[in-house]
């Protein structure tokens, strides 16, 4: 028995992350990818965000990067101010 393979065949998209600048989701905590400065959170409690809606701004080794909403939802507490040192793994925001 000889298999032989289709090749007509379109590739499979592989799913694509979802956005987050490298960020962790754990339940509804982002927490941050590295160690770094907050420059900028641009979201209040209670904005509603959508998937890849910057919702903190990090710089380290001058470097600044974009933390995304992974999903559309509401800011429930943000536990980072500009100026803030953080640490890999940190809690940034909540969402509802």
């Amino acid at each position: 028995n000889i298999v032989k393979s289709n090749t007509n065949m379109a590739p499979v998209a592989k799913p694509k992350p979802k956005k987050q600048g490298g960020a962790t989701l754990e339940g509804n905590i982002l927490k941050s990818p590295i160690n770094g400065v907050v420059l900028e959170v641009p979201v209040k409690v209670g904005s509603q965000v959508k998937e890849g809606d910057v919702v903190i701004i990090l710089e380290a080794m001058k470097m600044k990067t974009n933390i995304y909403a992974p999903t559309f939802a509401t800011i429930a507490e943000i536990s980072v101010r500009n100026g803030d040192n953080v640490e890999s793994g940190q809690s940034l925001v909540v969402f509802e």
